[in-house]
């Protein structure tokens, strides 16, 4: 099912969610609340828009959920709950920035742990593409700029 507002204006959709998820870091920290509790909140707040959503577009399904896939669902709640406590305390103990640049290496171990423990193959495209974040993710560290000149207000901005 596609959403038409979606697909008329991908762009306008994904600079929404970039504001959104580029906030997260600075409400986290100016908030002052501890980690876990900014993923509660987040956790209630996100139930809460979502189920509304899922009920508007009715995303809902129709039967009840097998006790197997609830506790799959429960483990990846655990799971992701775990991840935003440790990123959020994160923040604490470095920069917003660094904190946001390690978190998203993530996808890169997800992908090396996929071709060691269950032989999964990638191809020259997907490598590219991989080389081609990392090498962003790299840039947007500064090591680039460890050696070289960097401008002082950029370090200063990045503090």
């Amino acid at each position: 099912m596609t959403d038409a507002s979606t697909a008329r204006f991908p762009a306008a959709s994904l600079a929404l969610a970039m504001v959104i998820a580029g906030t997260v870091g600075a409400f986290a920290t100016e908030s002052g609340l501890h980690p876990v509790a900014v993923v509660f909140w987040r956790c209630v707040f996100g139930a809460i828009f979502l189920f509304l959503w899922c009920l508007l577009r009715g995303y809902l399904p129709d039967r009840t959920l097998s006790p197997s896939r609830l506790a799959l669902a429960a483990l990846a709640g655990v799971c992701m709950v775990l991840s935003w406590t440790a990123f959020f305390a994160g923040f604490a103990m470095t920069s917003i920035a660094t904190t946001t640049i390690i978190y998203h290496i993530q996808p890169f171990f997800v992908v090396l742990i996929g071709v060691v423990f269950l032989k999964e193959r990638i191809s020259l495209d997907q490598l590219l593409w991989m080389l081609g974040a990392f090498l962003g993710v790299v840039l947007a560290s500064g090591l680039v700029f460890a050696h070289g000149h960097d401008d002082a207000n950029w370090r200063r901005a990045l503090r």
